[in-house]
């Protein structure tokens, strides 16, 4: 089913795109998929689709936490070694 039809995106994108871990909003919802809100009247339907689809991805989350992506926030960089940096300009 079309939600927004001046951008043509449909339920089960904005869905997969609402329980993504990097969507906090609804404006996250167009922005993702390249779009923005153009007449509005598909707000309120793409609020109910954030709503449903954050909550349960965010429950989902809670119960198993091996099930999510980590963000980058969690990803920690180490710095090289001296050995592989010296290695690396020979």
């Amino acid at each position: 089913m079309i939600v927004c039809v001046c951008n043509g995106l449909k339920d089960s994108v904005c869905r997969k795109t609402a329980a993504n871990e990097q969507c906090r909003g609804v404006g996250c919802i167009y922005r993702l998929n390249g779009a923005r809100v153009r007449c509005g009247r598909c707000v309120p339907m793409m609020r109910e689709i954030f709503d449903t689809s954050a909550r349960s991805s965010h429950e989902l989350a809670a119960v198993s936490p091996v099930l999510r992506q980590p963000d980058a926030a969690s990803v920690v960089m180490r710095p090289a070694s001296r050995a592989a940096l010296d290695h690396h300009e020979a």
